[in-house]
């Protein structure tokens, strides 16, 4: 995919692009602005950029008439805000919290004209103010209405709400004018964390059935089933109209792919909108969710058709289809779409239809407007400007019994200070990938840093997706945490990282599981050629844990690692088990000589440690036995054990001389008759 850094595209191919491409913008209506500057910002352009600070001045002047302009315009303030806390490092957090209550004071004044200019109580907006009027009498459509909603999420983001009255109307108005194309008859999978971020999991559960083995029945029209690091939609297509149709006088029009991203895109908002104002009902939910997943399959089905055309008009043209459908994936939280990598896909077709001079458009007849809104949209595309990071509140706390399930990160969520509450790792991560900036890094950093150290490794799939044979920041910030937390290279691959990540499950799941079977199988992992430092790490702490005496072997090994890690973790799970030290230098030059302490107190405690061993298991076994020839059998056991037995022997006569089973182990071993005297 595209790449945005220091005000070019670099990339396959990808042609330098500079403020210049824009043309004479300055010369030009300041509300033709909004767009450019959006885009720019956006891409990383600074604030102070000549360009984009007399685009932005302009657009301060702009007279509030357009639905267009004013929704470009809330979007536009938003990326200028974040583009200065990203530039401003040196801010307090009074002055950043003095500059985010500016940003709130401006976008709440801009979402109110918005709202204000709506057709109430229909919820859709047309280029102008439609307050009032006859809807068959004024021009309305879903596109002015896509832009209108955009800006009240851009609030939501940013913790402007909404009116919870304008909210259900977009979704009155969006689900009377959906069209189902019929009956559900397959599946779609979808990777991503999905669009419900009120709870940051799915509302319907999983196939994978309870604690109990039991499978869950999921109802039949229940239209999306969460799963592992994605979700299935089961339900028919949905399509939506350019215009709505209200009454006989407004015929109802063909259905179109940009419309259905849009719709598809603006409830999504609105579910959003009403979740985060506490508003969003069992029903309404089920509601919501059901016309998004059907635009979702819509959009899926329509897919091929995605794909560049040449055209003088930006009437249907590709970039808005392309713009629309990115709102939709990225609200959505879908990385993959039934298989499609659709970013990935269409950011290669964008890039084989850049022109020469790094813009996109007309390529026969140069069309000013066409070309600068165009490569607008294009921008605003490749830099995935809707992916806000979306923050669910923490999960409650539980005490008391029972197991936890499997861990946050596993689950594909962390929990990070900095954002107060919990983000998705695949979005997250995806931001790396596709922004490939400083301030994504430092958001990566911090997630390191927050999850816990012994499930670092489960965001080596994540990190290695995010390498892209660049050699740029990104790329050495890849390698360097995945050489830390996997001793692997960027540049292994996922199978490779997905296959390291099984075998290192499977050595915690043993341990965790105190496998004295798995013993061997996890010793094999510290003298194994291609087992890295970590991996071997990972061994140790098994075996410390299984605190199996078949263990010692396999720890007296490992005193002689390449990895000091590994020399000093094996030391210390020896004196673990054997309640005992050695001299042991884990800098010793000669690091064969340094372990010879270690092999000495071995040998001479080897014996007495697996007779302690025996003799607690057997103590124990016979204490709890009720069955007369299990008690018998056991004491033929005890008595292998030999002399060594009968101090400890005599310590339980000396609390209970009437232990039968004990005196008859004691006459065992002694050779004396012994019997109950007066």
């Amino acid at each position: 995919a595209l790449r945005q850094r220091e005000g070019h595209l670099d990339r396959e191919g990808g042609k330098s692009l500079d403020n210049a491409d824009f043309g004479d913008l300055a010369d030009r209506e300041p509300d033709r602005h909004l767009e450019p500057c959006d885009a720019l910002l956006e891409s990383g352009s600074s604030t102070q950029a000549p360009r984009v600070k007399k685009l932005f001045d302009d657009m301060e002047r702009v007279k509030w008439k357009r639905t267009y302009s004013v929704a470009i315009y809330t979007m536009a303030l938003d990326a200028h805000h974040r583009r200065v806390m990203a530039e401003s490092k040196g801010l307090s957090e009074s002055e950043r919290s003095r500059a985010k209550q500016k940003l709130q004071r401006r976008l709440r004044k801009a979402i109110q004209w918005i709202e204000r200019v709506r057709s109430a109580p229909r919820g859709i907006w047309g280029y102008e103010n439609a307050r009032g009027k006859n809807p068959v009498d004024v021009w309305m459509d879903f596109s002015n209405t896509q832009f209108a909603v955009l800006a009240l999420q851009v609030g939501i983001v940013n913790d402007v709400k909404g009116s919870t009255k304008v909210l259900q109307e977009i979704a009155r108005s969006h689900s009377l004018n959906a069209t189902p194309r019929g009956d559900w008859i397959g599946e779609i999978y979808c990777d991503g964390a999905g669009w419900w971020i009120d709870s940051g999991t799915s509302p319907y559960g999983d196939d994978a059935g309870d604690d109990g083995g039991n499978t869950r029945v999921i109802p039949r029209d229940t239209p999306v089933i969460f799963g592992p690091g994605g979700f299935s939609l089961r339900t028919g297509p949905i399509d939506w109209p350019y215009r709505p149709h209200w009454g006989d006088r407004m015929a109802r029009e063909t259905p179109r792919f940009s419309m259905v991203a849009a719709a598809t895109s603006s409830l999504m908002v609105v579910r959003e909108g009403l979740a985060a104002q506490g508003k969003l009902g069992d029903e309404a939910r089920q509601d919501l969710d059901r016309l998004i997943a059907g635009g979702v399959v819509a959009l899926h089905d329509g897919f091929s058709s995605l794909a560049p055309r040449q055209r003088s008009s930006l009437f249907r043209n590709y970039y808005y289809d392309l713009y629309s459908f990115e709102k939709a994936m990225d609200l959505g939280g879908i990385t993959r779409l039934g298989g499609i990598d659709w970013y990935h896909t269409q950011a290669r077709a964008l890039l084989a239809h850049q022109r020469r001079d790094g813009g996109w458009g007309s390529t026969r007849r140069r069309d000013d407007e066409f070309d600068i809104v165009s490569t607008s949209f294009a921008l605003l595309f490749l830099n995935r400007a809707t992916k806000n990071l979306r923050v669910v509140p923490p999960p409650p706390i539980f005490t008391g019994d029972g197991d936890s399930g499997p861990s946050a990160l596993r689950q594909g969520w962390v929990y990070l200070p900095s954002r107060g509450g919990r983000v998705a790792l695949s979005e997250l991560f995806g931001r790396l990938t596709n922004a490939r900036t400083s301030d994504t890094i430092e958001l990566a950093r911090e997630t390191i840093a927050a999850a816990p150290p012994r499930e670092l490794p489960e965001l080596l799939p994540h990190l290695v997706r995010a390498y892209e044979g660049l050699n740029d920041s990104v790329d050495r910030f890849v390698d360097e945490q995945m050489q830390a937390i996997g001793g692997l290279r960027g540049s292994v691959g996922l199978a490779a990282v997905e296959s390291w990540l099984a075998e290192w499950r499977s050595i915690n799941e043993w341990a965790d599981a105190r496998a004295t079977d798995r013993v061997a199988e996890i010793g094999r992992y510290l003298s194994a050629r291609k087992s890295t430092a970590p991996m071997r790490r990972t061994a140790i702490r098994a075996l410390s844990q299984i605190a199996s005496l078949d263990g010692g072997i396999h720890l007296l090994a490992a005193l002689e690692d390449g990895d000091r890690e590994v020399r000093v973790r094996a030391a210390r799970a020896l004196e673990r088990l054997t309640l005992r030290r050695a001299n042991f230098d884990a800098d010793a030059p000669d690091r064969a000589a340094a372990a010879a302490g270690w092999r000495e107190t071995w040998g001479a405690a080897e014996s007495d440690l697996r007779f302690r061993v025996a003799w607690d298991r057997l103590r124990d076994a016979l204490e709890a036995s009720n069955d007369a020839d299990e008690r018998a059998l056991l004491r033929g056991q005890i008595v292998a054990l030999g002399p060594r037995a009968l101090p400890a022997i005599e310590s339980i006569l000396a609390r209970d001389r009437f232990a039968f089973d004990w005196v008859l182990i004691r006459a065992e071993l002694t050779g004396e008759e012994q019997g109950l005297r007066r």
